[in-house]
This record gives structure tokens, sequence and C-alpha cells, in this order.
């Protein structure tokens, strides 16, 4: 939630874009891209989802759904450094 609040606000205030880059903050955005970058979610079986096992063959256990926030968390403070860097401070 903090994240979602914090990429509107870098995209209309330019007083908060400037609090970022003198406390830095801007710097705790870019901590947090190398560690979704190091460490992804892992990824899907395309043959298993596209069905491209020859017939007769067992088909491999469901993967299990991985939590989507490290993709929400990596998107969000991408886009409010990409704010930052596109609109000043």
């Amino acid at each position: 939630n903090s994240l979602t609040r914090l990429a509107y606000l870098t995209s209309s205030s330019p007083h908060v874009r400037e609090i970022l880059t003198c406390d830095d903050g801007l710097e705790r955005l870019v901590r947090l891209l190398p560690d979704f970058c190091l460490s992804p979610p892992p990824p899907e079986n395309p043959s298993a989802i596209y069905g491209l096992l020859p017939p007769g063959l067992p088909r491999p256990p469901p993967i299990p759904i991985f939590n989507s926030n490290p993709f929400t968390v990596f998107s969000l403070a991408f886009q409010s450094l990409v704010n930052i860097g596109l609109r000043g401070s």
C-alpha cells in the first residue's frame, strides 16, 4: 500500500520527489530492484501449460502458485524511480 501511494505521489507532487532525493529515499528504492532481479519467482513449466507433452506420458505435478507480491514491489519501486527521473524535482 505504501509503495502504491508513493508511486502516485511521485507522479503528482514535485515536493515529494524533492524530499525523496534529499533523504536517501531514492537509494532505498534502488535497493529494492536488485532483490527482485537476483531472486525472481520460479518460472512456470510451459510444456505443462500448453499441453506439449506427448500422449501417454504422465503430467507433471501442478506448479504451486507463487505470491505475486515481488512483481508488485518491483513494478511500483521502478515506477516511482521513473517518475523521479523523468519529472525531476
